[in-house]
């Protein structure tokens, strides 16, 4: 009987999502600007206002998760939304980090979204339920609760309607 309790919690938990209104974990990431970096957990003081995390592994960044990315900063601008994004990019090493995020930048020209990495031997950052298997896990908090969790197989601007769904509530 306990085994199926177990196994009946695991399969309602999807790989790659953080349960809804869970408590957001430390997120400890430097913070990539154009000429610095700072460590900060990202989590710590948040407002009561929503921020959308955006886990993109670096060695699988593509080009449709950037058309992603830009189409959420622009309807956040556009909107004069007051939300935060974060991208946090999960590398091995932060020096490579350091250098591609601010060429990401130069070339998105993203007005909301701040950048971020998470540097370890493991880049998925511990509580997050993020899945190996996925190219990018969106996140959505209101001050540190969660209210929304998805990974992603394939990602591009056409997965944007669910996310701007709940940014709306």
């Amino acid at each position: 009987m306990f085994s199926l309790t177990l196994l009946a919690a695991f399969l309602l938990q999807a790989p790659g999502q953080i349960a809804k209104g869970a408590t957001l974990p430390p997120l400890k990431v430097h913070v990539i600007k154009e000429d610095s970096s700072e460590e900060k957990d990202l989590t710590k003081g948040r407002p009561e206002r929503k921020t959308v995390y955006l886990f993109l592994p670096g060695d699988r960044f593509d080009r449709p998760a950037a058309r992603f990315l830009r189409s959420l900063d622009q309807d956040l601008v556009k909107r004069k939304e007051f939300t935060d994004v974060v991208v946090v990019w999960q590398a091995k090493e932060l020096d490579p980090a350091k250098h591609r995020l601010p060429l990401i930048q130069k070339s998105l020209q993203l007005g909301q979204t701040t950048w971020s990495a998470f540097v370890s031997e493991n880049p998925y950052p511990e509580g997050w339920g993020l899945n190996p298997d996925d190219i990018a896990t969106v996140v959505i908090a209101t001050g540190n609760k969660v209210t929304f969790s998805k990974g992603y197989k394939v990602m591009n601007e056409k997965d944007l309607d669910p996310v701007l769904k709940v940014l709306e509530k």
